[in-house]
């Protein structure tokens, strides 16, 4: 069903689309798998998946660790994906260690309840328990505000890994946005 709405959606384009994907990438890698023309339609990806960490965030019986859970997730999608020619701006998992759902954020949400957008967030999270489970101190992280950043900005000054990933940087040169 997915792949078939996204299909149509991106032939009946009038102009380049960016997807915005926060989770697996197995809806796109079955519409490429269906009709690989589709990249003709696409500008770029905006993926909040992966790591270039030797830690990652799954904790799976018989797993190492290494592993993103968007990644793990389907990682046949991944690779099909990445092997297309669709620019990919790739939000790792440790980049969003840097966004951390602290009280102080929560609590600026309930100060701006007057906003519905602000308001759906600060309900949402306010069912949320402290996460003390996996580790003393630990935290949530906001996550998908990185995504939704990177996907309404402009493409930042670019530089590219050994492995041809796109690495982007703010205007500032010590300020990483992701990586």
């Amino acid at each position: 069903m997915h792949t078939k709405i996204l299909l149509k959606s991106y032939i009946n384009a009038t102009e380049k689309i960016t997807l915005l994907f926060t989770g697996p990438l197995t809806d796109l890698a079955k519409a490429l798998t269906v009709d690989p023309t589709i990249t003709e339609h696409i500008e770029r990806l905006v993926w909040m998946g992966g790591t270039f960490l030797s830690k990652g965030n799954v904790e799976e019986p018989e797993h190492d660790g290494t592993a993103e859970w968007n990644a793990f997730w389907d990682p046949e999608a991944v690779k099909t994906v990445f092997d297309t020619d669709i620019k990919i701006d790739m939000v790792a998992l440790e980049s969003t260690n840097q966004v951390p759902l602290t009280w102080d954020i929560r609590q600026a949400w309930a100060n701006e309840r007057q906003y519905t957008g602000v308001d759906f967030l600060g309900v949402s999270y306010a069912a949320v328990p402290p996460l003390t489970h996996f580790q003393t101190n630990s935290t949530y992280f906001s996550m998908g505000c990185l995504n939704y950043c990177l996907y309404g900005m402009p493409r930042p000054r670019e530089t590219k890994d050994s492995h041809g990933i796109s690495i982007y940087k703010r205007t500032k040169p010590r300020s990483n946005i992701y990586r």
